[in-house]
């Protein structure tokens, strides 16, 4: 009578030790195209989170308006400030819009502000102009991972504190620009240059030109 022939323990134990190399190797493929994609993922999100925040901020700047408003306490306030009861800036805009056809104004009053240490980049909006006493704002955070965001005016000739303060006629200037500087846990520092009026100066619109012709300045 023949013998039946079978795998030996040794055998076994090889292919057992073969299929869990296999099955761990596959499993770190698996789980680094799970990584990728999920950075991939965040990657994207961050981007499109910044593209929107930038286009928001660059469409609120680029429909500035003259109007003052008096706020909470009844004092006039002008149409832009900086760095002023918690806000990075706060200004009047026009082009609000209006789908469900109220009966109010198409400007509103914007501000912006940081919480440092929740690193979160808030977009503020009042729905009225004139402030009464408990006026507060609509609150929409905007970007996380915000390490610095700055707002500087930029003007050909004057200088930011005189952007600031009235002239002789009680009117405040406009800035010809805003320089923002942006700083993420992701991405860094990000600069961007506003333009509020026309024919901009190149060196404004290009820091880095600016830069250069001042060092060639200096070497001469």
């Amino acid at each position: 009578m023949d013998k039946q022939k079978g795998f030996t323990l040794i055998e076994l134990l090889v292919s057992i030790s073969i299929f869990s190399i296999i099955g761990l190797g596959s499993y770190q493929v698996l789980q680094n195209a799970i990584d990728s994609r999920a950075r991939v993922h965040e990657s994207a999100t961050s981007v499109l989170s910044l593209t929107r925040f930038l286009s928001t901020l660059q469409k609120d700047f680029m429909q500035l308006t003259p109007r003052k408003i008096r706020d909470n306490y009844g004092d006039v306030s002008p149409f832009y400030v900086f760095d002023e009861d918690g806000y990075v800036v706060e200004f009047t805009r026009r082009g609000w819009s209006n789908p469900s056809g109220k009966k109010r104004s198409n400007l509103q009053r914007v501000a912006y502000s940081v919480n440092y240490k929740e690193k979160t980049l808030t977009r503020h909006f009042w729905e009225v102009l004139d402030r009464a006493e408990d006026s507060e704002p609509v609150d929409e955070i905007v970007m996380r991972g915000v390490e610095e965001f700055l707002i500087t005016p930029i003007s050909d000739s004057s200088g930011p504190e005189e952007l600031l303060s009235e002239n002789s006629s009680g009117e405040f200037l406009l800035p010809l620009g805003l320089e923002v500087t942006l700083v993420l846990e992701s991405s860094g520092q990000i600069d961007k240059v506003i333009q509020l009026v026309e024919n901009l100066p190149e060196k404004i619109l290009n820091p880095e030109k600016k830069m250069k012709e001042a060092e060639s300045d200096v070497e001469i």
